[in-house]
């Protein structure tokens, strides 16, 4: 392992030849997947017509918000020991967990969909009920999913882990939307059809995902050694960040429908679909470097764990910078190109957005590197005080303004969550993550003579 004691942060030249080719396929597919996801919402919002695209919008929203008590945290605990396992040479530990986490995500996204069920039936009217159960089977099939992409991550496979949902899946969802659109002929999809569509992409991205984890892990028999109690106390805390963040993500999709707005339901999604693309090259970055750092803070090495991640920082921060002013400049005539006239009003929603996402890459990859390290009960707490704030500005802004009052709620509650937790991380691992550091690190060191 190269010395980076005398640099400012980890050189793209001497990166690990793996990183650097994980960077960049992920990268491509990511574009791709971007490519996918954008041609079938501009499909959709075209053939649906703005009322059912915001029915479906509504119903996804719903499903990914009981995605989390489905998934309980597992994804991201089976990453971070799976790692730690495969980093020790422990072949029991590494099946043991990986079979740990496949059996309690699936009993925990049985409960979950019967709770759904329940609440489908008793709080919705019968046409949005049925829209639920239509996308039950997705509780299930993305959580199998994301256990088994992160499985393949912990493995070294990066760029063959985001593969199904990637490509498989928008490129399945895509290919059905418009063979429904061909049959439909002049008449508007449906909101059944573009769930059935999405029920399709993500079982497609699952015989792939399984036969990919056959080749990375054979399996066999072996007495498995469980830590019910200390597993599932990380989980919790790890399934309450995720929850808290997903419900930040999208409370403000919810709430415009449960105050009846359903027009612009439809309206947000889109906005948060342009502006979440400012938020994809720390996406990527974090995919790609969780396993080396990971292994990193297993070492011991937490110097070569801040560098990485300010070098990380540094990057996807003025990729992300290049985006908003893109944005900026040419952001009303992408929406005047690729959307109906009904979608002009979310510009400046959209840049909103799009200034949160950037506030996000601007103080680096916080969370990812307190999970790592077994905080995850700060990050917790963080996003916590966050969704508090969140909760708060969405029902007072939404009622007043729509869109806009959503968006603005997503830009405080961006700030307040990664304030606190940067806070946090310098108390407590006496680590700086941000892009700030990264520079502020440059010039001293360049002052220096260590450049």
């Amino acid at each position: 392992m190269p010395s980076y004691e005398n640099v400012w942060l980890v050189p793209i030249f001497e990166l690990d030849r793996v990183v650097k080719w994980g960077v960049v396929s992920t990268g491509l597919q990511r574009v791709a997947s971007i490519g996918l996801g954008v041609l079938t919402t501009l499909l959709l919002t075209n053939v649906m017509g703005v009322e059912q695209f915001g029915y479906y919008t509504y119903v996804i929203g719903i499903v990914t918000l009981v995605l989390i008590p489905a998934q309980i945290g597992i994804p991201q605990f089976v990453l971070r020991e799976t790692i730690r396992s495969i980093e020790a040479k422990n072949d029991v530990a590494t099946a043991s967990v990986i079979r740990w986490g496949y059996v309690v995500v699936t009993i925990a996204a049985c409960i979950a969909i019967a709770g759904l069920i329940v609440f489908s039936h008793v709080a919705m009217a019968p046409g949005m009920a049925h829209l639920v159960l239509l996308a039950l089977p997705l509780v299930v099939l993305t959580s199998w999913n994301e256990v088994r992409a992160s499985v393949l991550r912990a493995y070294g496979w990066v760029t063959r882990s985001q593969l199904p949902e990637n490509i498989v899946k928008p490129m399945a969802l895509l290919f059905a939307v418009a063979a429904m659109a061909l049959l439909a002929g002049t008449d508007s999809i449906a909101a059944e059809e573009a769930i059935l569509a999405n029920v399709f992409g993500v079982t497609l991205a699952l015989f792939v995902g399984f036969w990919l984890f056959r080749k990375v892990h054979a399996g066999g028999k072996f007495v498995a050694v469980y830590h019910h109690k200390a597993w599932m106390l990380a989980t919790t805390a790890l399934g309450l960040t995720t929850a808290l963040r997903a419900v930040s993500l999208n409370l403000g999709v919810v709430l415009l429908g449960s105050f009846g707005m359903i027009e612009e339901t439809g309206l947000f999604k889109v906005a948060s679909l342009v502006a979440s693309q400012v938020g994809v090259a720390m996406q990527v970055a974090n995919i790609v470097i969780a396993k080396d750092v990971g292994a990193a803070l297993e070492r011991g090495d937490k110097r070569h764990a801040e560098r990485l991640l300010q070098t990380s920082s540094l990057l996807t921060t003025l990729a992300s910078a290049g985006l908003v002013l893109f944005l900026l400049i040419f952001g009303r005539w992408l929406l005047d190109l690729a959307f109906p006239p009904a979608f002009q009003v979310v510009y400046w929603p959209m840049i909103i957005l799009a200034i949160g996402q950037l506030v996000a890459n601007f103080t680096g990859s916080v969370s990812l590197l307190l999970n790592l390290a077994r905080l995850e009960w700060v990050a917790m707490r963080a996003l916590l005080y966050s969704t508090i704030v969140n909760v708060i500005a969405n029902l007072a802004l939404i009622p007043l303004y729509g869109v806009m009052g959503a968006a603005i709620a997503s830009l405080l509650t961006v700030i307040v969550w990664t304030s606190v937790m940067n806070l946090q991380l310098r108390r407590l691992l006496e680590m700086q993550v941000s892009f700030l550091a990264a520079v502020t690190g440059m010039f001293v060191r360049r002052r220096n003579g260590n450049l």
